[in-house]
């Protein structure tokens, strides 16, 4: 299985829907102008599942360069505090080369969202925040690969 890091990032009410956003892209983009204008361009959309507070729960997913990243999102108290919060620099740039977000929603939204993500990119996605998003083509194969296989004899299973 790959590796994953995980980041809590403080939202409301410590800052708004749209500052989380911004953090997240800042931390994402390493101050890659193309970056930030494409994570830029979807703001208002992702704003608003985190509004909903969709990514208490289910993460923004980035895979990408390196190991999968999870970002999810603190509200109330805990963004207050900060005491959970981790907004620490990424020791990977997972935006290099070929990468892809997936962005939680709930299921009544989900329609709308892929809508308008698609519009503003091909690699930022919505995703159902109770199902989850499928694993990539070489996840599984890197999960089958590391899953004995197990054969039975039954020639010699009958000569006993």
């Amino acid at each position: 299985m790959s590796s994953v890091i995980a980041r809590r990032i403080r939202s409301a009410p410590h800052r708004p829907a749209g500052e989380t956003w911004q953090v997240i892209s800042d931390l994402l983009c390493h101050r890659d102008k193309a970056l930030l204008e494409e994570l830029g361009g979807v703001a208002g959309i992702v704003a608003s599942t985190i509004v909903d507070k969709v990514p208490k729960e289910a993460p923004i997913i980035v895979i990408g360069k390196g190991p999968r990243i999870r970002f999810y999102c603190l509200y109330g108290d805990e963004a207050v505090t900060g005491d959970d919060a981790n907004e620490d620099a990424l020791p990977v740039k997972p935006l290099e080369g070929s990468w892809e977000i997936h962005v939680p929603f709930p299921a009544d939204e989900l329609d709308w969202a892929q809508g308008a993500l698609k519009k503003k990119s091909t690699k930022i996605k919505a995703y159902d925040s109770k199902a989850g998003i499928e694993k990539s083509g070489s996840e599984v194969a890197v999960e089958a690969a590391s899953i004995p296989s197990t054969s039975i004899d039954l020639d010699a299973l009958n000569r006993l």
